[in-house]
């Protein structure tokens, strides 16, 4: 990634409203960057991370090369189907 480092928005509370641990599972329906699926996921949770930015999806992946409680998908979140994230 070139340019400025992403700083996530509101990362305490999103953090705080969440209350990521061990046994959690997230959906971030905007991976973006991972800014605040990594802090749910050193949290213990495990996150889906969902994006349709190549970039995104591109630091999904390499993040969850060191991280096996993260799994990237391609796509929208408003195509998700909740079936198929259980």
């Amino acid at each position: 990634m070139s340019g400025p480092p992403h700083v996530p928005v509101l990362l305490e509370d999103v953090v705080s409203l969440l209350e990521p641990g061990p046994g959690r599972r997230i959906l971030d329906g905007t991976f973006g960057f991972g800014g605040h699926s990594t802090v749910l996921l050193e949290a213990g949770a495990e996150v889906i991370g969902v994006d349709l930015d190549a970039e995104a999806q591109s630091a999904c992946r390499e993040l969850a090369a060191t991280r096996p409680t993260l799994h990237c998908h391609h796509g929208s979140f408003r195509d998700l189907d909740p079936v198929s994230y259980t």
